[in-house]
């Protein structure tokens, strides 16, 4: 669809589910529509429509991967943490550190 006004909400570990290589693959199709990423991390499980979610980084998904190229697209969108992983609270703090480091890493503050 080619319309201005049509934007993405990425969220790699759904690509992920779907069958898809989330970074670089599906990335690479989705990269210029992005104005939201859904941070979470997954494993697949016995189930082919259910993930146990992870922390990120502790997954499938390429974390320092997909924050490089965010940074190299110059992205500037939100990265919102899905929180998944039990417990709820104390796992979304942590991903929210993790996910800090991999921006710093990635030269971003």
């Amino acid at each position: 669809v080619n319309e201005s006004n049509l934007k993405i909400n990425w969220d790699p570990a759904n690509a992920y589910l779907a069958g898809e290589v989330p970074y670089p693959d599906g990335y690479g199709h989705v990269r210029q529509h992005l104005v939201n990423v859904h941070a979470k991390d997954a494993l697949p499980t016995t189930d082919p429509f259910q993930l146990d979610y992870e922390l990120i980084g502790k997954g499938k998904i390429d974390w320092p991967g997909q924050i490089r190229a965010l940074r190299a697209d110059s992205y500037a969108g939100f990265i919102c943490i899905e929180t998944h992983s039990h417990p709820l609270e104390a796992r979304s703090e942590e991903n929210l550190k993790i996910l800090r480091e991999l921006i710093a890493t990635a030269g971003g503050s």
